[in-house]
């Protein structure tokens, strides 16, 4: 008797995605060296950076990562508050470089020094704000 068989072999690759590197920023997972098709991957800046683009990106059957992989910005801290007054960024706490705050007073008060200040650097890598906040002082 004669058998006929029939046998099917098929290879697939693994799908690799790169461990992503994010400057001033980490995975906030266990980081491995590459990564599989589907596996997510949540990152976080380190303190003084502000996270731009997504928190997740996910490996793609292309084995690129999507979205892309975001960045970290240096930010100033918070600008000085003021007392009998506030600053026009109150709304916020990410202040890349550049960023321009303005102060007002109360009501009744004036204001004394400048009324903006600029998220600037002085050495080309740290950045602080270009003076100090003013004051609210009344009429003596």
């Amino acid at each position: 008797t004669l058998t006929r068989s029939l046998e099917i072999f098929w290879c697939s690759a693994v799908v690799q995605c790169p461990s992503p590197a994010i400057s001033h920023g980490r995975e906030t997972g266990e980081k491995q060296d590459t990564y599989t098709y589907g596996q997510q991957v949540e990152f976080q800046c380190d303190p003084g950076y502000v996270l731009w683009g997504s928190q997740r990106a996910q490996c793609w059957s292309d084995g690129t990562w999507r979205p892309p992989v975001p960045f970290c910005d240096k930010v100033c801290a918070p600008p000085p508050p003021i007392f009998n007054g506030q600053h026009s960024s109150l709304r916020t706490d990410l202040f890349p470089y550049g960023t321009e705050v303005k102060y007002s007073c109360a009501s009744g008060l004036s204001l004394i020094g400048d009324e903006s200040i600029y998220c600037t650097s002085e050495d080309g890598v740290n950045l602080v704000w270009s003076g100090p906040a003013p004051e609210c002082r009344g009429e003596s």
